[in-house]
């Protein structure tokens, strides 16, 4: 029978996973995380034992895991007292420590913590909140505001449900560059942890109006391209939360 512990990672603060992904502490959260499931106390001693195992669970050398070690003390992550004693900050206290605010979690499992990605669900949390709180921003408020109380019964598209992600927003946000992001964005939609949703609008302009050199992201202020002798506004690529977010609890484990 497999033991659901071994692949449960419980829920993890999404606002924190922006702070990874921002200040490009990925590769070392994710040996934090192994450690902390790894260490049920919140400390350890980084005995032959325990890195052998972490190693190979994490899939990373010796010498990485050390290197690790240093950049999560450095950013406080994790201290270390004179006996070589590690203690593991808790969600709640990292929070404090970076002044977050307690925003909603995502379900972590053993298959999200795979090196090749584990980067690409960090990413896909962040846009994922941001989506979840467009979803119930729609089914709450702008249902009131057309019809009062029946708005929870009305059948809304993925369009409206969907919420606006484009790359200039993530490169302004969390410093990654609009091809990094693309490619996250791709890599998360292969992986189903978003679901895409293109917004585009056809107009009658005739293509013959506007000089190809001013299409496919020419100097337009919006990004235009010609189909069917027509020109095609493409507006910023919408998306919906496949992964399982929540709202934060009440009290987190320290």
């Amino acid at each position: 029978m497999i033991d659901l512990r071994d692949r449960y990672f419980g829920r993890v603060p999404i606002n924190l996973l922006a702070y990874v992904l921002k200040y490009k502490l990925d590769t070392s959260f994710r040996t934090f995380l192994f450690l902390k499931k790894e260490s049920t106390t919140g400390t350890f001693r980084l005995t032959e034992e325990l890195s052998l195992s972490v190693c190979k669970k994490a899939s990373i050398s010796k010498k990485s895991l050390s290197r690790h070690l240093e950049q999560l003390i450095r950013a406080g992550f994790i201290n270390q007292d004179y006996s070589g004693l590690y203690f593991l900050r808790g969600y709640q206290r990292l929070q404090c420590k970076f002044r977050l605010s307690k925003g909603k979690l995502v379900s972590l499992e053993d298959s999200h913590l795979e090196k090749k990605n584990f980067k690409t669900f960090i990413f896909a949390s962040t846009i994922g909140e941001r989506c979840t709180k467009h979803y119930w921003y729609t089914k709450r408020h702008r249902g009131q505001k057309s019809g009062g109380p029946k708005h929870r019964c009305r059948n809304y598209t993925d369009k409206e449900l969907s919420s606006p992600n484009s790359l200039r927003y993530v490169e302004l946000r969390y410093g990654i560059s609009k091809s990094k992001a693309h490619v996250l964005f791709n890599k998360a939609i292969k992986l189903q942890y978003l679901y895409r949703i293109k917004d585009e609008q056809k107009t009658n302009i005739a293509s013959a109006e506007i000089p190809k050199s001013r299409l496919n992201g020419g100097d337009l202020p919006i990004y235009c391209y010609a189909k069917n002798g027509k020109i095609v506004i493409r507006n910023s690529n919408r998306y919906i939360a496949c992964l399982e977010i929540s709202g934060r609890r009440r009290n987190h484990s320290a």
